[in-house]
């Protein structure tokens, strides 16, 4: 299963409930201290399908987590100043801007990939 989780819940734990086989409702807990990663699988012990011809015990549960992060227009100055207090790392009034030459990273596309699987930018032919 997927669960989608904010930004704050994959940091600071969460709480949620799934319904089990039968109805019965599970409540699922982040242990404290323990983050959650973007694409991150975990498990639920114990709690699955009954192993086939076996009047005992279960398989897991597998739940892969969607951590949902702010969307720019969330991202205040206030926001970002608190951030950068509250995180280690490169303030953001370090960054650079385009002034200084850097190359800024851009969100893939499509067209951006190669499509010839051996490389190079013309089909391969051959000799």
């Amino acid at each position: 299963m997927t669960k989608k989780i904010s930004l704050k819940d994959a940091l600071l734990g969460f709480n949620f409930e799934i319904s089990g086989l039968a109805g019965e409702k599970i409540m699922i807990s982040s242990k404290k201290g323990q983050f959650v990663s973007n694409g991150e699988t975990m498990t639920i012990k114990a709690k699955g399908l009954p192993f086939y011809e076996q009047k005992a015990g279960r398989g897991n549960i597998f739940v892969t987590f969607e951590v949902e992060y702010p969307l720019p227009s969330q991202i205040t100055p206030e926001f970002e100043a608190n951030i950068d207090k509250l995180l280690p790392g490169l303030k953001s009034s370090t960054l650079a801007d385009s002034k200084t030459g850097v190359v800024f990273l851009e969100k893939t596309k499509s067209t951006d990939k190669n499509s010839n699987p051996r490389g190079g930018s013309k089909p391969y032919q051959e000799d």
